[in-house]
């Protein structure tokens, strides 16, 4: 019983050793510290623009602890924002995607400011895959306001009610903004088998049919 006590006592000091001092990387999923500043997990909708390829976007500037490659984002500072190309499948439990500092993850909107709109229709290939084809991409300020105030003027769903809605064609709406270079605000809409079109991101909104008519969704 002794000897067992030594041996789990000598591991312990062992993973204190190995996980701690100069490690790059410390914290959870949701918080971490890289080389000294404090990142936290971006909102759930923004994320780096991988349409336009991550080499293009991003540069590397080392790796985590798990051994995955770490990015600065071109056109931001690294001291606000931060990509891990963790692997989520691996379920190594380290960072993964987009980070921001906790005064930027406050006040960060694409939605603000936006000067682009892309929409994408969403095809089911099978139950976990899919493809997105391109429907529109516009840099018309006037049209990309007008589409941001059908969002505010959405009428809440609750969620078990939204869960009842059976839903007949995707899409997702990706804003940019020229303030955060190389970043995407990304809204997933649905439009249910009666014609009703939802925001379904964070919280879900109908949105008025309206807006079809300027997204070309039909």
């Amino acid at each position: 019983m002794k000897k067992n006590k030594i041996i789990m006592l000598t591991l312990l000091s062992f993973s204190l050793l190995v996980f701690s001092g100069c490690s790059l990387l410390t914290g959870s999923s949701e918080k971490i510290q890289y080389k000294g500043t404090n990142y936290v997990r971006c909102k759930q909708d923004i994320d780096i623009d991988l349409n336009k390829g991550l080499k293009k976007i991003t540069k590397k500037i080392g790796e985590d602890n798990q051994g995955n490659n770490v990015y600065a984002v071109k056109g931001l500072s690294l001291k606000n924002f931060i990509y891990f190309e963790g692997n989520v499948s691996m379920g190594d439990g380290g960072p993964v995607g987009l980070y921001v500092s906790p005064k930027m993850k406050r006040i960060i909107s694409l939605t603000k400011n936006p000067n682009s709109l892309r929409i994408y229709a969403i095809q089911k290939k099978s139950y976990d895959s899919s493809k997105s084809i391109k429907i529109l991409e516009t840099k018309n300020l006037i049209l990309i306001k007008k589409v941001v105030s059908y969002f505010n003027k959405g009428k809440f769903i609750p969620s078990k009610k939204m869960n009842e809605i059976k839903i007949a064609k995707e899409y997702n709406i990706d804003f940019s903004s020229s303030k955060y270079p190389n970043l995407v605000e990304t809204y997933d809409l649905v439009k249910s088998n009666q014609g009703k079109l939802y925001i379904t991101s964070r919280k879900s909104f109908e949105v008025s049919k309206g807006i079809s008519k300027l997204i070309l969704i039909k």
